[in-house]
């Protein structure tokens, strides 16, 4: 009987750390693909420098791989989030340097992607008037020019 017991209780022991590691694994995987699946873009890296802002955020397939008038409605949602601050993985701060005056967006449609091959989209929201200092991307967009992939919208 209390052989029956000690074999009890190690098999009980190993299937309860049998099921704890199986769980973490299994629990990792749909966070992952949660975070990248959402089907809202996210700004994953920011470096801002002397008022220009480079981004590089990532999107799903369906976001970026469409017409040109989707990749424009794209583009826009981006800067719109942007000017809204509302990127989930980060924020800018502008309690020191203000708002940037310029942005650099680069997309990729996973977060694998970044550095191991070249963005799907590249997003840039300039002002007009390039001599002007008090701009930043909080101004009316009739004050800034929007290029998708190296064409003025």
């Amino acid at each position: 009987m209390k052989k029956r017991a000690a074999y009890m209780s190690i098999v009980l022991c190993f299937f309860t750390v049998l099921l704890c590691l199986s769980g973490s694994v299994l629990c990792e995987n749909p966070e992952k693909a949660q975070q990248e699946n959402t089907g809202m873009p996210d700004a994953v890296s920011s470096v801002c420098k002397g008022g220009d802002c480079r981004l590089i955020v990532v999107a799903d397939k369906e976001q970026v791989q469409g017409s040109r008038e989707e990749r424009i409605q794209f583009a826009l949602e981006v800067i719109d989030m942007c000017r809204e601050n509302s990127f989930r993985t980060i924020r800018f701060s502008t309690d020191v340097n203000g708002w940037p005056r310029s942005l650099d967006i680069r997309v990729y449609l996973s977060r694998d992607e970044i550095g191991e091959s070249d963005p799907v989209m590249r997003i840039e929201y300039e002002p007009r008037d390039a001599m002007c200092t008090g701009c930043d991307i909080t101004a009316p967009e009739e004050e800034y020019v929007l290029i998708l992939d190296g064409k003025t919208v």
